[in-house]
């Protein structure tokens, strides 16, 4: 419930931590987070997904094992921002590139690859490009 939200000093310290842990810039992170949910814990999207930063229950439950080796649970914050840093660094190792990372974590990579962006990706890009060291 409200209760369970955590303060935005307690996400900032988990997206510094695991940032620093998966080699992905902490601004970043802040900035995926802040365009997702305004680092909000309890959010939830219309197509099911989940928190902070987001995570799809399907994505979650393939990256938990494949990245980080255990599951993990989205609704937890702490698991939930592990992950969504854990896919970033994916993204950014897969991609070779900071802005077809973020255009992936939105739009997904093999859609990236195969189509290019769509037009909403190149807003989500710009959007969360503006965040960067102001969040």
């Amino acid at each position: 419930g409200w209760g369970s939200q955590p303060s935005k000093a307690t996400v900032a310290d988990l997206m510094a931590r695991s940032a620093a842990r998966h080699g992905v810039d902490v601004a970043l992170v802040r900035a995926v987070g802040w365009q997702e949910s305004g680092w909000w814990q309890g959010a939830r999207s219309s197509t099911g997904a989940i928190g902070v930063m987001q995570l799809m229950p399907g994505t979650a439950s393939w990256l938990g094992p494949a990245l980080l080796g255990r599951q993990i649970n989205p609704y937890d914050v702490s698991d939930n921002i592990e992950g969504g840093v854990a896919y970033l660094a994916y993204l950014q190792r897969q991609t070779g590139s900071r802005r077809l990372a973020i255009a992936s974590y939105y739009q997904g990579l093999g859609s990236v690859t195969s189509r290019g962006l769509l037009a909403e990706t190149e807003a989500y890009v710009g959007s969360v490009a503006s965040f960067i060291g102001n969040v």
